[in-house]
């Protein structure tokens, strides 16, 4: 996790210090997030938030102290919290936006291991989803893709479309983890996000 911090702060030492205690701040605003009420408002659609009233969550979440950038974030949380995971037409079914992080699970299968690849949305929803392949676009193959390497986080950026998106083995702090790759691909070259 140090690499992802440093790779978002350098050497600001300050930035560093309040990057440590992300874990604790988003355990804070997932509180806030499961305490959203989320009530569907409107006649079901392709994804969940199609269906709700999102001003009113934002507003909801404002009044609750939420930081204005992160209440949107806040109300993805509460989507998933409410509504669980998975993806439709290889996006979140809840918010409709395509992963921004691709989990490679390692599975136990007794006298051999192999490896699961997921989806995951910042939300926190996961779905099936095949390695080497855009989130955004579809387009398929490594050769589509330029890398970016930080320690044991990859950043795909889609050479037809230029989204860019994380790639991890899973970790016991994936949800920490993906909240920074999801920020850290906002700093790389121009292109889609």
């Amino acid at each position: 996790m140090e690499s992802l911090y440093r790779a978002l702060c350098g050497e600001d030492q300050e930035c560093l210090r309040e990057t440590r205690e992300t874990s604790r701040f988003l355990s804070e605003l997932d509180q806030i997030a499961k305490s959203l009420e989320v009530h569907v408002d409107k006649s079901p659609a392709q994804y969940v938030i199609e269906s709700i009233d999102v001003e009113r969550l934002r507003r909801e979440a404002e009044g609750r102290g939420v930081p204005r950038q992160l209440v949107d974030y806040v109300v993805r949380r509460a989507l998933y919290f409410r509504f669980g995971g998975g993806g439709v037409g290889g996006r979140c079914k809840n918010c409709g936006d395509p992963a921004s992080l691709v989990v490679l699970k390692r599975e136990d299968l007794g006298i051999y291991e192999r490896q699961r690849t997921v989806a995951r949305c910042v939300c926190g929803s996961e779905w099936e989803f095949e390695m080497w392949r855009c989130p955004n676009c579809g387009t398929q193959g490594r050769d589509s893709f330029d890398v970016y390497i930080y320690s044991d986080v990859y950043i795909l950026s889609c050479k037809k479309c230029g989204y860019k998106f994380g790639m991890i083995e899973e970790k016991p702090d994936l949800h920490v983890m993906h909240f920074y790759i999801h920020i850290l691909r906002w700093t790389l070259p121009s292109g889609d996000t």
